[in-house]
């Protein structure tokens, strides 16, 4: 699967890019490598990944009034699309170590972010 960033740039599985995230009140830019994208819905109480198979799942959401008053549904994706990036250890403030976890054996943990808006990316 493939995603445009803010720019209009394309980026998908194994591309590098920027994501913001924050640290307290603090705002930092870092870079990681794409490692999965996939769309998910909520059934049952919880998130299932969505597999592409049978239709497309679909919700129920509010779209305003008509003309005499009564209320108006209108039938929107239920899909979410979630992205599981591996931070390369590169940021803009430097809040993580990285040369201290990597001299004590400790692995960078993989991110998942439901909110890809914000995604810039750098290409392979």
């Amino acid at each position: 699967m493939k995603l445009t960033d803010w720019r209009g740039n394309e980026y998908g599985v194994g591309d590098l890019v920027l994501y913001p995230r924050m640290s307290g009140r603090s705002c930092e830019v870092r870079e990681a490598r794409v490692l999965d994208i996939w769309q998910v819905h909520y059934d049952d109480y919880k998130w299932k990944r969505w597999t592409g198979e049978g239709p497309e799942p679909m919700k129920t959401v509010f779209d305003g009034w008509d003309d005499d008053g009564n209320r108006v549904d209108k039938e929107v994706s239920a899909l979410e699309t979630r992205i599981k990036l591996r931070p390369t250890g590169r940021s803009s403030r430097g809040f993580m170590d990285y040369s201290w976890r990597k001299d004590n054996g400790i692995d960078v943990k993989d991110v998942t972010l439901t909110i890809i808006e914000n995604i810039t990316a750098l290409g392979g």
